[in-house]
């Protein structure tokens, strides 16, 4: 749903501002359910304004039904958010909305499951709950599927796969494998609570960490 025409187009707005601001005139102009899509990820630090890992702030605003979060390359719901607050890592909630983060590179699928009950003024949903699927795993530092590849998707895809210069089983992750990054991403966000200039220089380290390069 487009902003009401006296408004200016929102560029680059704060996530809760704009969500305070736009959910409730989406609902207002008949949106069943609103799903949140944030590029970010979830931080137990207060809300500071501009944050980088703000998707756990938007739990906190009535009307919406799910989030969709993701930029930290982390996975939720996980046992390492289990102090986040208003979090339920076995449902997959916080603050009782459905909220899902699903890693980085394809790692995982993200699985958003809601309860809906049809009213008089339309669908509300009445329960829900997020999860993930792991679709590949490490085997001696290198990424393989878990699942096997859907052909008719393999056909759909296939100029864009070429592109990349890789063939299936091909990509190699050189570095660590990964589980540096997420605890060194986890001691960023804690230090984001004191010192905002050092967590944001631990995070940068965390995804030169985690990025990493994918050589033929």
């Amino acid at each position: 749903m487009p902003p009401p025409a006296s408004d200016p187009p929102p560029l680059a707005p704060r996530a809760l501002d704009a969500a305070r601001r736009y959910v409730p005139a989406m609902r207002a102009g008949g949106a069943d359910l609103v799903v949140a899509v944030a590029h970010s990820g979830l931080s137990p630090a207060p809300a500071r304004g501009m944050d980088e890992n703000a998707a756990a702030y938007l739990a906190q605003v009535p009307g919406i039904d799910a989030i969709l979060a993701g930029h930290s390359h982390l996975v939720f719901p996980d046992p390492s958010f289990a102090a986040l607050p208003g979090v339920d890592v076995a449902r997959g909630t916080i603050n009782g909305v459905p909220t899902v983060m699903a890693g980085f590179w394809g790692s995982h699928l993200g699985v958003v499951d809601l309860t809906l009950r049809r009213t008089a003024s339309g669908w509300e949903r009445i329960d829900g709950t997020g999860s993930t699927r792991g679709i590949r795993r490490r085997e001696e530092n290198r990424w393989v599927p878990a699942v096997q590849p859907d052909p008719a998707i393999e056909a759909l895809i296939q100029a864009e796969h070429a592109g990349t210069g890789l063939e299936a089983g091909e990509g190699k992750l050189v570095g660590d494998d990964g589980a540096k990054a997420r605890q060194r991403h986890r001691q960023g966000v804690m230090v984001e609570n004191g010192d905002p200039e050092q967590g944001e220089r631990e995070q940068d380290e965390v995804h030169r960490d985690a990025e990493q390069v994918v050589q033929r």
